[in-house]
Order: structure tokens, then C-alpha cells, then sequence
């Protein structure tokens, strides 16, 4: 029999048009992985930006599914407690698919990690390994992120970069529907384009005012973007 550092049990990898299906049967599911963790090392030090340890599946546990997806990825180890040691989680014939379940009721969009069961000195223990998602997820409606071993609420200024990234734009390109051209402090532009023309970045040429401004995406359709900061005090765009 092999060591039980090395012993792979069975792997429930959930896609998310089978998560759409659950309960099932997992019969088509289940696979049989090498084991990549070694459940002998771990102590009060293991866990990391990467890993959280977990004696059981609670609302903790779904917080750092959300961390770790909208940060770098990581694995969540449930039968495991914070000082590194193995005690084991018991599960019944459903509990995966409940936890799945669970996973999806509780995270938007849809994500769907893969819970992976191994097996240490008579003890099981499972593994979520969560993938980086390239959209920002929300878990009860919080959106989370991982910084070192801890979860923290991100701000509104960091979601919205997000959200705007996924989509293929940015927060700058952003036209405020609301504002006008005339919204923007005229001594405070012509002082902008004074400090590009000096800069010798963008060739600008002869152009005016408006057309400057469009080439610099400070203006789009008429109206400024999130570029020209209209929003501060003296209306200034960003220097």
C-alpha cells in the first residue's frame, strides 16, 4: 500500500454543466489523482496566500474559495486545523455534492472549483483547489480577496477595475454621462497640454483643444471620461 503521504483516494471534479445536474451520480466524476500535497508537513506555518487550513466546510471556508479566485488561486484543506494537524472529516455518500451545491448557490457568477478526497493515517481529508477567476466573483454578495493568510473586503475602487478589466476596458476609458466637456477647468486643460507638448511624448501638432483631448482619451463623444477626473474639487484632469 502506498505511503500515506503519496496515497491519492478519489478526486470530484465538478464542470459547471455538471454542476447544473447535481445531485447526480458521480460515477462519471470521480478520478484518481496523484497527490500533490504533503499532508505529513504541514504545521502552525502552512498556511499561506495559497493555502488555508479548514476543519470542516463552513462560511469560512466559501470566503476563501471567493479570496483565493479573485487573487492568485489556492487550495483550501478541510479536515485540517490552523496548527498544521490532520483530524479528518467524516462524509457521507452526498456530502461533496452538497458542498458543490452549496458552492453554487452561494457564488456569482457560477464558479465551480474541483474537491478533490485524500486520504492521511486513516483520516480523510478533502481538497478545493481553486483556479484564479479572470471575472470577479462574489460570495453571499462580498466580493473577498487574499492578502497573506487573511481575507479582506476589497474596496469599491479595486472592484470596479475589475469588473471593467474582465470586460476588456478600463475604469479611465469610462465616459461620465453625466459631465460635459464644459465641466472641465479650461486654464487646467490648456496647462495639460501645455506639459505634453513639452514632454515631446505624443506628437500633437497644431490640433485644438478638442481634438487634443480626444487623442488623449480625456474626451469621448462629447463628454469627459473617468481619465479627466473631472470629479475633484477644480474639475482638473489628471496631470
Amino acid at each position: 500500500m502506498p505511503s500515506s503521504a503519496a496515497w491519492c483516494s478519489l478526486t470530484l471534479t465538478l464542470s459547471r454543466s455538471q454542476a447544473s445536474r447535481l445531485p447526480s451520480s458521480k460515477s462519471d466524476l470521480v478520478t484518481c489523482l496523484k497527490m500533490e500535497i504533503d499532508l505529513s508537513q504541514l504545521n502552525e506555518n502552512s498556511e499561506s496566500e495559497t493555502l488555508e487550513l479548514k476543519e470542516s466546510f463552513d462560511s469560512k471556508a466559501l470566503e476563501t474559495i471567493g479570496a483565493f479566485a479573485n487573487s492568485r488561486g489556492g487550495s483550501i484543506l478541510i479536515g485540517v486545523r490552523d496548527d498544521g494537524r490532520v483530524i479528518g472529516i467524516t462524509l457521507g455518500s452526498n456530502t461533496l455534492e452538497e458542498w458543490a451545491q452549496k458552492m453554487q448557490s452561494k457564488i456569482q457568477p457560477r464558479f465551480s472549483p474541483s474537491l478533490r478526497k485524500l486520504g492521511f493515517q486513516q483520516r480523510t481529508v478533502v481538497e478545493i483547489k481553486v483556479e484564479r477567476s479572470d471575472t470577479p466573483i462574489t460570495v453571499d454578495g462580498r466580493f473577498v480577496k487574499r492578502v497573506g493568510r487573511t481575507n479582506q473586503t476589497m474596496g469599491p475602487d479595486e472592484i470596479k477595475q475589475r469588473l471593467f478589466a474582465s470586460s476588456g476596458t478600463s475604469w479611465d476609458s469610462q465616459i461620465v454621462s453625466n459631465a460635459s466637456v464644459e465641466d472641465l477647468n479650461p486654464k487646467t486643460v490648456a496647462a495639460f497640454i501645455s506639459l505634453v507638448k513639452a514632454a515631446g511624448r505624443r506628437p500633437l501638432g497644431g490640433q485644438d483643444t478638442d481634438e487634443i483631448l480626444g487623442k488623449l482619451e480625456l474626451v469621448q463623444s462629447g463628454r469627459p471620461t473617468r481619465a479627466s477626473n473631472w470629479e475633484d474639487l477644480d474639475h482638473r484632469p489628471k496631470l
